[in-house]
C-alpha cells in the first residue's frame, strides 16, 4: 500500500507541474506613472570665501654635509656634547661624541679595523707610540698653528710631524708664605 501511495503522489506532483507551467499568463497592470511636479530652485546667494593665507613656508634644515665621530673621556665629553648643536648650526657638520673610557686601549684595537673615531682625546705622550703604529695622522694648523702656545705645539709634534692639536696647557705655580719668607726664591736651588 504504502508503494501505491507514492505513487499516486508522483503521478498529482507531475500533473500539477504540467497544469502551471500551461496556464495563461496573467497581464501585468499597467503602470501608472504619477507626474512629476518640480520644485522651483532657489538659488541660495554665492558667499566667497576669503582667499586662504598661505602659512609661512618652514624650511627643513639641509642633512649635515658631514659627520665627525670624537672620543673623550668622562672630564672632556659632556662640553663637547653642548658644542655640537653650535658646531652643526655654523658649518652644517654633525657631530657625534662618545664617552669612552680606556681610550687609548680602545683605539689602538678599533682603528686598525675601521671602527675608531675620526677625532680622539689623549694625552700627547701617547703619540709617540701611536704613530709607530701607524695610527695616526699627521695634521696642519696652517696660519692657526700661531694661535697656539709654541711648547704645546711641540708637544704634540712627533719627528717634526705635527699630529694633534693642543687644546690645552697646564701650569706649575709656586706659592709661598710671605709671613714666613720674605723674598721669593729666584732658583729652585734657592
Amino acid at each position: 500500500m504504502n508503494k501505491k501511495l507514492w505513487t499516486i503522489l508522483s503521478i498529482l506532483l507531475v500533473a500539477v507541474m504540467i497544469l502551471a507551467a500551461c496556464a495563461p499568463k496573467e497581464e501585468a497592470a499597467p503602470v501608472v506613472e504619477e507626474p512629476v511636479v518640480e520644485e522651483p530652485v532657489v538659488e541660495e546667494p554665492v558667499v566667497e570665501e576669503p582667499a586662504p593665507t598661505e602659512e609661512p613656508v618652514v624650511e627643513e634644515p639641509a642633512a649635515p654635509v658631514a659627520t665627525i665621530r670624537i672620543w673623550a673621556d668622562d672630564t672632556r665629553s659632556a662640553i663637547l656634547t653642548e658644542l655640537a648643536d653650535d658646531f652643526l648650526e655654523a658649518y652644517n657638520v654633525e657631530v657625534i661624541v662618545e664617552e669612552v673610557a680606556n681610550i687609548r686601549d680602545q683605539f689602538t684595537v678599533a682603528a686598525p679595523a675601521g671602527e675608531g673615531p675620526d677625532i680622539t682625546l689623549m694625552p700627547h705622550d701617547q703619540a709617540g707610540s701611536m704613530v709607530a703604529s701607524g695610527l695616526l695622522s699627521p695634521i696642519d694648523l696652517g696660519d692657526k698653528a700661531a694661535n697656539f702656545v709654541s711648547s704645546a705645539v711641540d708637544s704634540a709634534t712627533y719627528d717634526g710631524v705635527l699630529y694633534g692639536m693642543p687644546f690645552a696647557t697646564e701650569n706649575l705655580g709656586f706659592f709661598y708664605n710671605t709671613d714666613m719668607v720674605s723674598e721669593a726664591p729666584a732658583t729652585w736651588d734657592d
